[in-house]
């Protein structure tokens, strides 16, 4: 991200993206293949994709896809959720007298998208079990703040979890561990897989 001495800002997605010759990184290649592999030159910096003066007058990135589907170059399938840089874009969008402590207040938000868009369906639930009444009653009126001290957050938090596994466990029960983000190394436990598919599990609520 870029700006210069008139103030003219743009994005660039920039680095030696390397091209496969057959695939696209999904699944594991056969090395003898010799069809497996990368060429010997990485995408053209030319061909990544770069907004310049864009309209809104900001520019808002979060790992999320940058690019439309029917994109010419592929560039990658691992995208993060769009969530941090729709909740980043209407944060921007909201103000334009922004100085340090406004900035540095975005950059603390603790606004949950994903109860936003499963509100509704989650206050509409059955219940007559205790249990859910008991969460229902702590999530009434909460707005998504999850901050540290907030027992809705941490009830929240915990009902996506369940949900998460109980998703996976349904879909893959032989692999669900690895699709929630088990790791396969002793220094990092957990992967970063599962957190970022919470539209996946939005859609599916």
């Amino acid at each position: 991200v870029a700006g210069d001495v008139d103030g003219i800002i743009g994005w660039k997605l920039v680095g030696d993206t390397p091209q496969r010759t057959d695939g696209f990184g999904i699944m594991p290649t056969p090395a003898w293949n010799p069809q497996a592999g990368w060429t010997d030159t990485p995408i053209d910096p030319s061909d990544m994709p770069s907004i310049i003066a864009p309209e809104a007058g900001f520019v808002a990135t979060a790992n999320n896809r940058s690019v439309p589907n029917d994109y010419p170059t592929f560039i990658t399938h691992d995208w993060q959720d769009a969530y941090r840089a729709t909740r980043a874009t209407e944060l921007l969008a909201a103000r334009s007298d922004w100085d340090i402590s406004s900035t540095q207040q975005m950059q603390l938000d603790r606004v949950s998208l994903v109860w936003r868009d499963v509100r509704e369906a989650i206050e509409s639930v059955d219940a007559t079990n205790p249990h859910v009444r008991d969460a229902l009653l702590i999530l009434k009126g909460w707005e998504g703040d999850l901050g540290t001290d907030s027992v809705a957050a941490t009830v929240f938090q915990a009902f996506l979890w369940r949900l998460i596994r109980r998703v996976c466990q349904e879909k893959a029960p032989n692999s669900y561990e690895w699709a929630m983000g088990k790791s396969m190394f002793s220094l990092l436990p957990a992967a970063t897989v599962g957190s970022r598919r919470m539209q996946h599990i939005v859609q599916v609520v």
